[in-house]
């Protein structure tokens, strides 16, 4: 059995910290007020948003570092998409039927058993389950991306797949976001159309990218010193922070340039920064943090999921109470852990009964199976 990697269950823990971190700003309405009333904010704003991005690329880069090795072919590929499958849309209908029953009681939006079904196929019902139907199809691909993969026999060959995918996902971030009059240039806000240099059509594919990227990492160990590493990607967020408060400046806070996308070239090389900066510090986490982390680890999907409960529930009470929107960025320290740890108990919860509901189905029909056989 392969022993675990317990700087993979770091990983994906901070990725989720990120992810509460970039909800933050989005939840307290801090992209929709005028530039100029958070003015002095605002580059605080963008450096926030700057590191918290890779919380999406991140798991994704990560399940291509774990996934690379896996052999699945005939024999077995039967029994990876019926156990896969299973456990994620097993879990994502529990949260799914824990949230419309929240969204009745708190909200009153009286879903009933039709809507709960249509919006659960739709992933609507949780607006963050996007993710659930992007890692699906993802999930299902997976045995043909790393046939693909291990199929390329040279170094310089994978390094010109990498190379490729940037290409056709990354590039457009750095090319496509201008217009070259001086005007433009210096009220970037004047307008939100762009010079488009190179075609742009591949950029939705960003996650085949990042499962690469993980596939190229995990067989091609980068041997630089995590001090260097953390000096480019502290300067990276930075300079990425001050573009983003460039472009929105005098406006509303612009968030939907390709600039910034998850695909775009900033975020893919914060993320890259991060991921080589937290991958191989096994010797770096205390020992009596080792079985912490990969409990907390197991319980960020439906800590994810269910981090919409969370959010719905102490922005509604923050932005209540607070009524000026730019004066809401101070609760960002205290705020976000608390989140943090709200999503990870309901997290715990939601598996204890998960374990509970599939316990019972599988001894069931263990037991019927049993009775099959014997007669």
């Amino acid at each position: 059995m392969e022993k675990r990697d317990v700087s993979a269950d770091l990983i994906r823990c901070i990725g989720f910290c990120f992810l509460i971190s970039n909800h933050f700003l989005g939840n307290t309405n801090l992209y929709t007020i005028g530039f100029f009333e958070i003015e002095k904010k605002a580059l605080a704003v963008s450096i926030i948003r700057s590191y918290s991005l890779v919380c999406v690329p991140i798991f994704i880069l990560l399940t291509g570092y774990l996934m690379s090795n896996k052999i699945i072919n005939e024999k077995n590929i039967k029994k990876y998409y019926i156990n896969g499958l299973i456990k994620i849309m097993g879990f994502y209908l529990l949260t799914s039927l824990f949230t419309a029953f929240y969204k009745n009681l708190y909200f009153h939006e009286n879903i009933g058993f039709w809507d709960f079904i249509r919006a659960t196929l739709k992933f609507t019902l949780i607006p963050y389950a996007w993710y659930v139907e992007m890692y699906i199809g993802l999930f299902l691909l997976i045995p043909f991306l790393n046939i693909l993969y291990r199929a390329i026999e040279t170094k310089k060959m994978k390094n010109i797949l990498v190379f490729s995918m940037l290409i056709l996902t990354a590039l457009t971030s750095v090319t496509n976001i201008f217009q070259f009059n001086s005007y433009w240039i210096l009220h970037p806000i004047s307008s939100e159309d762009y010079t488009e240099i190179i075609p742009n059509y591949w950029l939705s594919i960003y996650p085949i990218t990042y499962y690469f990227i993980g596939c190229y990492i995990k067989e091609f160990k980068f041997r630089i010193r995590k001090r260097i590493i953390f000096f480019i990607w502290i300067i990276t967020v930075l300079l990425f922070a001050i573009f983003m408060y460039y472009r929105s400046y005098g406006s509303n806070y612009l968030i939907y340039g390709e600039w910034q996308s998850w695909g775009g070239l900033p975020v893919t090389v914060i993320t890259v920064l991060v991921f080589l900066f937290f991958i191989d510090s096994e010797k770096y986490i205390p020992k009596f943090m080792v079985t912490k982390l990969y409990k907390l680890s197991d319980l960020c999907f439906g800590a994810y999921l269910l981090s919409y409960v969370c959010d719905t529930f102490y922005y509604t009470m923050l932005n209540l109470h607070v009524d000026y929107v730019s004066m809401r960025l101070k609760y960002y320290i205290f705020l976000v852990p608390i989140i943090i740890i709200s999503s990870f108990v309901l997290s715990y919860i939601a598996n204890k009964i998960f374990l509970f509901i599939q316990n019972i189905f599988k001894n069931y029909f263990l037991n019927s199976v049993a009775k099959k056989i014997k007669l």
